[in-house]
């Protein structure tokens, strides 16, 4: 998927200009034009860890008519949390006050282990997925948080920083190397103690420890500590999947320094770097197509996020900054709201999107949009984009 159309108009003349934009998706089977304009709304804030946050997540779900915000949270002072929230089922927009929090839990406490680095979610194994510094993976059950016994996932070379899930592959790396594991079709085969998910085998870099990736049904993205962003096509000829059903297709050298960040979104790869900038990639040939030179002003950038249509980015500066996804057009004004630096960002919408479902469909459900931010000493900050 991409953009057919993108016309941007500067609405007020200030160092931060808020802009209204129309934009028409080639997705859609109609004509239909979206007007984007907003602001970030804070909807609840504390102190959660004893440390900077490593990884958030955050999932929506609709439970006996009234929603659930759930926050899973990880830091360095290696705890594991999982906080929910309830959410109204008409929210106010024009009511700033805070969200209940009506269920938390501690999924695994500081005397556990080294520090959780990485987080995912299978939905449908109803599954949490998670990457430790003991070098390997941890499974919880989304349902009870509760853990998978009996799922050997080790064996990864060190700390595992970043992993990715589709439909049927996951993937997790450490170091240089990146494993390639099978996923189960149905979450009825989690129920048992013995190994489900099997390990395909290993992609290797020369070089640049891979610090952030992504994946789909086609292609698995890598980015690493030298700035190099690298593809792999994955091969849906062989019913077997393999290590040997997927090519190393490209390589680009995204940033100067370490890629922070890296998100595939609406048939187009964003990543983000320590150099400050944020970079828009063709999904099919790596060639840049937007990019948001020193978006944080200079400072180090941390964390993206992103839900259909916003891209959300956080830094060293310590604000949450909205974007056009494609275009980079800053949309409204960056909010400062931490006292330390952004560390990591998640979002969601209120009415989740299936893979079958287009642009059109979700902008006609009025979805309402969440973000989380982390700082670098604990602190969580739960938003509300609120469109205008």
């Amino acid at each position: 998927m991409g953009f057919l159309s993108v016309v941007a108009s500067i609405c007020t003349p200030n160092a931060y200009p808020r802009f209204l934009r129309t934009v028409r998706w080639r997705s859609c089977s109609c004509a239909y034009d979206v007007s984007f304009d907003g602001k970030l709304q804070r909807q609840w804030q504390g102190k959660l860890h004893n440390g900077a946050i490593l990884s958030l997540l955050l999932r929506h779900t609709t439970e006996q008519n009234a929603g659930r915000l759930s926050l899973v949270s990880s830091s360095s002072d290696a705890q594991l949390l999982m906080t929910c929230f309830g959410v109204p089922a008409v929210p106010d927009a024009t009511a700033g006050g805070e969200l209940e929090v009506v269920d938390k839990c501690t999924l695994r406490g500081a005397d556990g282990g080294g520090p959780i680095f990485s987080s995912g979610i299978a939905p449908h194994l109803d599954l949490l997925i998670t990457g430790h510094a003991e070098r390997e993976l941890g499974l919880w059950r989304l349902r009870d948080w509760t853990p998978v016994p009996g799922v050997d996932l080790r064996g990864h070379t060190g700390w595992v920083r970043t992993l990715a899930v589709s439909n049927q592959l996951m993937i997790s790396a450490a170091c240089n190397f990146i494993k390639v594991w099978e996923l189960p079709v149905t979450s009825d085969a989690m129920t048992t103690k013995s190994s489900t998910i099997k390990h395909l085998g290993d992609l290797e870099l020369f070089k640049g420890d891979v610090l952030v990736s992504a994946m789909d049904d086609d292609c698995v993205y890598a980015a690493t500590a030298d700035g190099m962003l690298h593809v792999w096509t994955i091969s849906q000829a062989i019913k077997n999947l393999s290590v040997s059903s997927t090519h190393r297709r490209g390589s680009v050298q995204a940033h100067k320094g370490r890629i922070i960040s890296l998100l595939l979104h609406n048939g187009v790869v964003i990543t983000a770097g320590h150099d400050g900038h944020i970079r828009v990639w063709c999904k099919s040939t790596l060639q840049m197509k937007a990019e948001a030179v020193a978006a944080h002003e200079g400072s180090k950038l941390h964390s993206l996020a992103s839900t259909s249509a916003f891209l959300f980015s956080g830094g060293a500066d310590k604000f949450v900054r909205v974007w056009d996804p494609a275009t980079l057009t800053p949309i409204g004004h960056p909010v400062q709201a931490h006292a330390k630096g952004v560390r990591s960002l998640a979002a969601t919408t209120s009415a989740s999107m299936s893979p079958f479902e287009t642009e059109c469909q979700l902008h006609s459900l009025n979805s309402t949009v969440w973000v989380v931010s982390g700082d670098a000493h604990g602190e969580i900050i739960l938003w509300r984009f609120i469109r205008k």
